[in-house]
């Protein structure tokens, strides 16, 4: 059983599809709905009972986000903050963390993606069992599915993890959602990744590395990345009716 689980935040990613807006704005710090995108992350640690939050973050305006949040009491966290420099993908992201996290199991989540439902769930089922790495997959159609990771499995297993594949077959697949759990061995095996061709140090790679100590579940709730303005969209829309519907 895990003691204390601290939690991760990625928001070093540039925005690329949200321009020109995001070459004033950080992509994390636009609004959705009625609060800023990177909140929603917080909120979701928060949620699950992980109050020790490590915010990872690029070059791109670190000092907007310490101005908006300072050291998180006001949302009843406590807010730690690294800077890692240009974005080399979420492995490298994870890793330049890790002075701040320790060698202790930990949550890491992707700050444009939202979750409708709690994260409580598998916090708890990870805390059950911290040996083992744990991630959320998510039934999608093949297009939406290929902008991701999808899991390939053998019967009901999970064997593989393949970034943004193509040609794939079926009317559907399994999508990696921004949610990882991972263990201290991520540390571990991070020096012996290498950069994809997209010049990024893959998330899907440091899981095939850990495997077979990797488990999922599928995750049935609504979820958004928020890497365009139609997905932030469609996200202030749920979460508009959501909070109506709450508040009747």
């Amino acid at each position: 059983m895990v003691a204390v689980l601290k939690g991760l935040i990625l928001a070093g990613g540039l925005g690329t599809r949200l321009y020109p807006t995001t070459k004033v704005v950080n992509k994390h710090l636009l609004l959705v709905y009625d609060k800023p995108m990177i909140m929603y992350a917080i909120n979701a640690l928060w949620d699950a009972g992980i109050t020790d939050i490590v915010l990872s973050l690029n070059n791109d305006k670190p000092g907007s986000f310490m101005e908006l949040l300072g050291n998180g009491e006001e949302l009843g966290v406590h807010l730690s903050y690294v800077v890692h420099g240009d974005p080399k993908g979420i492995s490298y992201g994870i890793n330049h963390a890790r002075f701040l996290l320790g060698d202790e199991p930990f949550l890491c989540l992707l700050g444009d993606n939202i979750f409708g439902a709690s994260l409580l769930p598998y916090v708890k089922m990870f805390r059950e069992n911290p040996r083992e790495s744990l991630i959320l997959l998510k039934k999608c159609n093949m297009k939406e599915a290929s902008r991701y990771g999808v899991a390939i499995f053998k019967d009901k297993d999970l064997v593989q993890l393949v970034e943004k594949p193509q040609g794939l077959t079926g009317d559907s697949a399994y999508a990696l959602l921004g949610a990882y759990f991972f263990t201290p061995k991520f540390f571990e095996i991070f020096p012996f990744l290498k950069s994809s061709e997209r010049g990024e140090y893959e998330v899907t790679d440091a899981i095939n590395a850990l495997m077979p100590t990797v488990r999922y579940e599928i995750y049935e709730g609504a979820w958004f990345d928020c890497g365009t303005f139609d997905s932030i969209l469609e996200a202030a829309t749920f979460i508009e009716v959501a909070t109506k519907e709450k508040s009747k």
